[in-house]
């Protein structure tokens, strides 16, 4: 197969402090990008001034067309890298029509999209006299994985700046001190917004409230551990942020449906996330579930 991508830039990698912004700019090739640690809010300018956000989080490969104007809002409070690579496109007929391209990829278990980008670093740094021709046959298979499939597609996540911040500064208390309710002021101030500002904006987002929301993703965190693990149902309360075994048991029953002693017992038979599935929230599970806490010291 003729190789279509000719790469018009080496692959590299850029590294930022938090709130660091990029952009607008205007693209006259395609970018590849994949986020290697922290987060971004990419943002793509329409000319009608319906602009389209999309949260890049770890394993995220998002790719822009020539022609687009976009800009970027690196995570406001971690460290962030990326590595991206610039590439010209001849017109395959083996590849969807570009205006069907999703915007965005996000990397699981079973894709290969996240092994070959990471190989694409390394033949760009390397010295064998094939590695030129063995780049562009990689860049043509990630243009193919990520445009075809038949993996799964994560496309058109619009999640303000604000709400980001906000979930970032959770993932990231979660992750360095346990999970515990986080108060509306706390990630306010995170997200440098007012309390109001982000409760409506997280609301017109989501469509309920953000403590609700939260507490349903601590609620999943739960289901999940009741069915891997061996722990109690008080270590698990506590793991999830409730108090007790009795509130927790109260909070996880009317989400569930039954009592968390219950759901235990079924095994796998029903999806921990089920609830954030019907609520429209595996975003914000993504959030604060995937990111780390790479803040200097911590």
């Amino acid at each position: 197969m003729t190789p279509v991508a000719a790469a018009r830039s080496p692959v590299n990698i850029a590294h930022y402090p938090p709130g660091a912004t990029f952009g607008p700019r205007e693209l006259h090739e395609f970018e590849l990008v994949w986020i290697l640690s922290g987060s971004a809010v990419w943002t793509i300018h329409h000319p009608d001034g319906m602009d389209e956000n999309f949260v890049l989080l770890p394993g995220t490969v998002s790719l822009a067309r020539a022609g687009s104007r976009e800009s970027y809002a690196w995570d406001p409070v971690n460290y962030s890298a990326h590595a991206w690579v610039h590439f010209d496109l001849s017109a395959p007929d083996w590849l969807p029509a570009v205006e069907d391209w999703p915007h965005t990829m996000e990397s699981r278990n079973a894709d290969p999209i996240a092994a070959l980008c990471g190989y694409l670093v390394s033949l760009a740094r390397s010295r064998e006299p094939n590695a030129q021709d063995r780049s562009a046959q990689v860049l043509d298979l990630v243009l193919e994985v990520f445009t075809s499939g038949p993996f799964p597609v994560s496309d058109a996540r619009v999640v303000s700046a604000a709400v980001a911040a906000a979930l970032e500064y959770v993932a990231a208390e979660w992750n360095r001190d346990g999970v515990r309710i986080v108060s509306m002021e706390e990630m306010a101030r995170a997200a440098h917004v007012s309390v109001g500002h982000l409760g409506r904006g997280f609301k017109a987002q989501f469509h309920m409230g953000m403590s609700r929301a939260l507490e349903l993703v601590r609620l999943a965190r739960a289901a999940v551990s009741l069915q891997r693990s061996n722990l109690s149902l008080d270590g698990i309360a506590r793991d999830a942020g409730f108090g007790d075994r009795f509130h927790f048991s109260r909070r996880f029953s009317f989400a569930y449906g039954i009592p968390p002693s219950s759901y235990r017992r079924q095994g796998y038979e029903t999806d921990p996330l089920a609830p954030l599935e019907r609520t429209a929230l595996i975003d914000v599970w993504n959030i604060t579930m995937k990111s780390q806490d790479r803040r200097p010291g911590r």
